[in-house]
């Protein structure tokens, strides 16, 4: 099935231990995420809440034509738009410099650089004084499996993958086999996200969390 996905709504939902002297779990769900999309898969706004399943932000994004990305409004409160960045890009979608107008009127603009493998290596950013602000050189390091899982040269990550490729269960293990984290993912008849398993031991030295997001879609009616 190839139907085109519409909306996202995320829920998440914490496994809470009652007390310090009950080993108990209560599960606690709220709103975790919206996201919103056009008939060609752009992504049109999204929305983050917080743990009480209340509003935190939003972004409203738009696109050309060609369906390079163009503008991203940031909304701190539903109804005001605290930022907005517009976007300039090459005949190939790449981005060369974008302008990010603030509440108070102030622009700052970024160009972006690139090396001959159109790899991003350099972004300058000045103010509306036309001074250089911020200059940084882009390593381009890998990227970790997830932001969650501690990344250092003794830990061991093992990924299973189903027979469509996907990843199912991605795991790190520390030098002496003890598991640290474990991301688990079931998807649906879509091969869409489903739900998605996190749990990762704090080790004593941040809080261990356990939580699930599930995910629900809405599709756009194909024509009949």
């Amino acid at each position: 099935m190839n139907n085109k996905i519409k909306s996202i709504v995320i829920t998440q939902n914490d496994f809470i231990i009652r007390n310090v002297t009950d080993e108990e779990l209560d599960i606690r769900g709220h709103l975790s995420n919206f996201t919103e999309f056009d008939q060609s898969g752009h992504l049109l706004k999204e929305i983050k809440y917080d743990r009480s399943g209340l509003f935190e932000d939003m972004h409203i994004y738009t696109y050309d034509d060609k369906g390079f990305l163009i503008t991203d409004s940031y909304y701190p409160e539903e109804n005001e738009e605290a930022e907005k960045i517009t976007y300039e890009n090459d005949e190939t979608g790449l981005v060369v410099k974008t302008r990010k107008k603030y509440l108070d009127g102030s622009v700052d603009t970024t160009v972006y650089s690139y090396d001959e493998n159109k790899r991003l290596e350099k972004m300058v950013t000045t103010s509306d004084d036309g001074e250089p602000e911020e200059v940084e050189v882009i390593e381009n390091p890998e990227r970790p499996l997830s932001d969650d899982i501690p990344d250092t040269e003794e830990n061991e990550a093992r990924i299973t993958r189903n027979e469509k490729g996907q990843i199912v269960l991605e795991e790190v293990f520390s030098e002496d086999d003890q598991l640290l984290s474990k991301i688990e993912r079931k998807y649906n008849e879509d091969e869409n996200l489903s739900e998605v398993e996190v749990f990762i031991d704090g080790q004593g030295k941040r809080f261990t969390r356990h939580y699930i997001l599930r995910y629900e879609y809405t599709y756009f009616t194909e024509p009949e």
